[in-house]
């Protein structure tokens, strides 16, 4: 079991690893993707991220990894509000680690959840998400 805790909050959950997911590989997840990618998957990540309609309020970031991918979204869109999606829960807490070094003051922007599409919460029909998924398969919807 690995608890899990939000940035903004300190209240911890507890999860299960699930297998089929990437957390065997989260240790050296962002080295292998460059050695085998090359900065590819990067530049394809943020031409995505260009392409996010100007007033952006509402991200969603599914399998976005260790967090790179959420700085990035943040830079270009520093007031947004974020759910970031993850089904690993050793990336999720490298995200969260992240943001929490990297961009402080941004870190209540930020719902980190614990699974996959299937797992997020239905929204209420006021909420509109600029759409953002990212990992392996790279798609983007608005």
């Amino acid at each position: 079991m690995l608890s899990i805790t939000t940035p903004s909050t300190s209240n911890a959950v507890l999860i299960e690893r699930r297998s089929g997911s990437f957390d065997f590989v989260a240790a050296f997840y962002d080295p292998l993707a460059r050695l085998v990618f090359g900065s590819a998957l990067q530049r394809a990540q943020q031409a995505a991220l260009a392409h996010l309609p100007p007033v952006a309020p509402y991200i969603l970031i599914v399998g976005g990894g260790t967090g790179w991918v959420l700085l990035e979204t943040l830079k270009q869109r520093p007031t947004a509000r974020i759910l970031y999606l993850e089904a690993s829960a050793v990336m999720l807490r490298k995200s969260q680690v992240l943001l929490v070094q990297q961009a402080p003051a941004q870190a209540a922007q930020v719902e980190f959840q614990l699974g996959t599409e299937a797992d997020l919460p239905p929204t209420p029909s006021s909420t509109h998400y600029s759409r953002f998924f990212c990992s392996i398969y790279l798609l983007f919807l608005i």
